[in-house]
């Protein structure tokens, strides 16, 4: 194009155009809370008996984190991605004479479209449904043998939550997410701060 003028013209025009795709908001952030199985004790203990192995003690529970980034197309909608460790989960067994341990680490990988719910300027309530990509790192020992196994899988994940705007980019956000499971569902509860590029 070697009229000067007319680039003048087309770029403004072209821009125009591209506002509107571009017009939203990313945001970026990180949250810590708790990661619970809703099963794990129950369906290991199951697989235990089968082995005529008794469990002796059971933690479902860990300390997990996560970090996410997402994309507000409008005011309601938005869609997020992120990475969540879910900490560990393990249990004590026994036959009676010899000890014995498994013990699973879980961290995952989702994608979600997230609806929110504004109630004042500052204040919103979203929700949010997906899927995930977990990874499972396995291991059992009994007497002097140990075995370990890796895992994965992708299944669905939904969760509720609140943000509450502490400046016009900073705003505190907690959140309930389940990660569903054939075998064990997880839940996490956590808390952060989320980050926004306006």
């Amino acid at each position: 194009m070697k009229n000067p003028s007319l680039k003048l013209l087309v770029l403004p025009l072209l821009a125009s155009f591209a506002a509107p795709v571009f017009s939203g908001e990313f945001y970026l952030g990180a949250n810590v809370g708790q990661a619970k199985s809703s099963d794990f004790c129950s369906e290991v203990s199951d697989d235990l008996s089968s082995l005529s192995l008794t469990r002796t003690s059971c933690d479902d529970s860990d300390s997990a984190y996560k970090i996410f980034a997402g994309y507000s197309f409008t005011e309601n909608w938005a869609v997020e991605g992120a990475y969540a460790d879910l900490g560990e989960f393990s249990i004590d067994y026994t036959d009676g004479s010899t000890s014995g341990k498994a013990k699973a680490e879980l961290d995952a990988v989702s994608i979600a479209m997230v609806g929110k719910l504004p109630l004042t300027d500052d204040f919103n309530l979203f929700a949010k449904l997906g899927l995930y990509h977990s990874n499972t790192d396995a291991s059992a020992t009994f007497g002097g043998v140990r075995a370990s196994d890796d895992d994965s899988s992708t299944d669905g994940l939904f969760g509720l939550g609140a943000s509450y705007s502490l400046t016009e980019s900073l705003a505190i956000r907690a959140e309930w997410e389940r990660y569903m499971d054939s075998d064990a569902d997880i839940d996490l509860m956590s808390v952060g701060l989320m980050y926004t590029f306006n």
